[in-house]
Order: C-alpha cells, then structure tokens, then sequence
C-alpha cells in the first residue's frame, strides 16, 4: 500500500452484476461493513454520464 491511501473500514468479499442496459449497469457486493457485520453495498453505474447547471437568480433560471 502506497504511503497517501489510506485503509477502508468495509472489506469486499465479493461483486455481481445484477443489471445491465445500455444506460446503467447495477452491482451488487457482498461486505463486511466496519460494525463487523455483513451486509450488501449496491453500486450504480452511468455509462454516459452528463452534468447540468441551473444558476437561479430571483426569478430567472440560466441555463449553461
């Protein structure tokens, strides 16, 4: 491990696809979460991601 990472409380034991279009793919992982406990952590992926900014000012919306 490199000096600047640093350890994550929650251990993967494993990962499976359960969805998957042309838009998303859905993971699932099995976990030990930092309590000890198991658990599942679920992952949604965007395969074509895109950010949107609406700046409002009083009454008007700007679109960038």
């Amino acid at each position: 491990m490199r000096r600047d990472e640093t350890r994550s409380p929650w251990r993967t034991l494993g990962s499976r696809n359960v969805y998957e279009n042309p838009w998303i793919s859905v993971r699932e992982d099995s976990v030990i979460r930092p309590d000890g406990e198991p658990g599942i952590y679920g992952v949604v992926h965007y395969k074509n991601t895109a950010v949107g900014v609406l700046p409002v000012e009083q009454d008007h919306v700007y679109l960038v």
